[in-house]
């Protein structure tokens, strides 16, 4: 399975679909946050560019596909003995190892998984607790298709003895348990028992009709940033298998989409969080519910999911005065759109911010009225925004305490976003006092 997060590299040699005559030798490395790029070498002036696929046979002889469109940048030309040779790189939007795929081909069905997908479906304990089942643990309709969420885990055939498999400091306590499991086994002859290793949860998708990999890729995209939005951190694709029908066969392409994230955010994205600790999991909302909401109106370009999904986990004091800017200004929007626009900062704080959210913005603004903090946010953010304006709160406030104020309006934009998802009240409460600054 591919692992997205880590750096590969593979070597091959390269060619148009219909140019394998004019192959050359090249080599694909793949990060996260440079995405997928192909270094090559020609003998000869003909270097074929201006396709939007490159075909490949890599050196473990594993076909693959380049989405992009193939020119020879960065190239430079040497002369030896006679010999022209050109060196260059070329930038891909995907690479498939698998198949030669078209640049237009239609797939039905596609799993990946995410970062720390695993702890947002596991109730209590530990992975190892989880009973493995091969029927979809939940099935979503959607405006492409379905979503199936499975578990998925490498199954080892147990052998005629208990014993081999499971210790016990009592001898007779699994010597009676090893008789019990004979008998089972006499009992159900065309019976298999398995071990389960690595278990984990995936995410599959079905679509009717079917759709490009480009499109395919937008709805992962999209499925990320609404997995993000829940346990608040950046949420990046872990693998991507897009499953190939041919005729009564199926084969499994590995896709590798060129991410293009920041190494902060990457840190981020693969740092673990204990399911013990998030306020929202599969348990605490209507699963079912909330992906089919999202997938109606999806706010993959909202700048709320950006950033987010673009948090690095370093504030500089540029970066935060544009927060505060633009999360007054969808606080703004928010009145607007619900029919309060005399009170464009006090009513999403009533409405959307939990009691935690007001205690913080009251401290670090010394007052005791919502209205006046609501007056404040308004002061701060015209000195931000206006040149000539005296800067009254700048001079007073720290990085820190900007930054605190920035966390917690960004927090009340998401309780709206959440309450329009439909999570319960009381479950956005918790969210934003979990990760509300202390």
């Amino acid at each position: 399975m591919a692992n997205l997060l880590n750096e590969q590299k593979w070597r091959g040699e390269f060619f148009l679909p219909a140019s394998y005559d004019q192959r050359f030798f090249g080599e694909i490395s793949y990060t996260p946050e440079d995405g997928v790029i192909l270094s090559y070498t020609v003998t000869d002036n003909n270097i074929p560019e201006g396709e939007n696929v490159l075909y490949g046979v890599l050196s473990e002889g594993k076909q693959c596909t380049l989405f992009g469109n193939f020119q020879s940048h960065q190239k430079s030309i040497n002369f030896n003995n006679g010999l022209a040779t050109q060196s260059g790189q070329a930038r891909f939007s995907f690479l498939a190892i698998g198949d030669f795929l078209y640049e237009d081909e239609k797939f039905s069905r596609v799993m990946f998984s995410l970062t720390n997908f695993q702890e947002f479906f596991c109730e209590k304990g530990f992975l190892d607790s989880v009973v493995y089942t091969n029927t979809p643990i939940c099935s979503i309709d959607t405006e492409f298709g379905k979503v199936k969420i499975y578990n998925s885990a490498s199954l080892k055939y147990m052998s005629s003895s208990i014993k081999s498999h499971i210790y016990s400091q009592d001898p007779k306590a699994i010597s009676e348990l090893d008789l019990a499991f004979q008998e089972i086994k006499s009992k159900y002859p065309n019976a298999f028992f398995t071990l389960t290793q690595n278990l984990r949860y995936q995410v599959n998708f079905e679509f009717f009709p079917e759709t490009s990999i480009h499109e395919l890729h937008k709805h992962i995209f999209s499925f990320s940033n609404l997995f993000s939005l829940l346990i608040y951190k950046p949420v990046c694709p872990e693998s991507v298998t897009i499953i190939k029908s041919n005729d009564d066969n199926y084969s499994k392409i590995e896709i590798y989409p060129s991410m293009m994230i920041e190494s902060g955010t990457k840190d981020l994205c693969v740092q673990e969080c204990s399911h013990l600790l998030l306020p929202i999991n599969q348990f605490s909302i209507s699963f079912n519910q909330i992906i089919s909401r999202w997938f109606q109106n999806p706010q993959d370009e909202s700048p709320i999911i950006s950033s987010i999904q673009c948090e690095t986990g370093f504030k500089t004091t540029h970066t935060t005065h544009g927060e505060i800017i633009l999360y007054a200004t969808q606080l703004e929007s928010i009145s607007h759109s619900e029919g309060e626009k005399k009170k464009k900062y006090e009513y999403p704080l009533f409405k959307y911010g939990s009691q935690e959210i007001h205690e913080g913005l009251k401290k670090v603004f010394e007052c005791s009225e919502i209205s006046d903090v609501a007056r404040s946010i308004s002061d701060l953010r015209n000195e931000i925004a206006h040149v000539k304006r005296p800067k009254t709160w700048l001079k007073k406030l720290s990085l820190n305490e900007l930054a605190n104020i920035s966390q917690y309006l960004h927090l009340t934009i998401i309780g709206c976003i959440l309450t329009e998802l439909g999570v319960p009240k009381n479950v956005i409460d918790n969210y934003q006092k979990k990760y509300s600054p202390h």
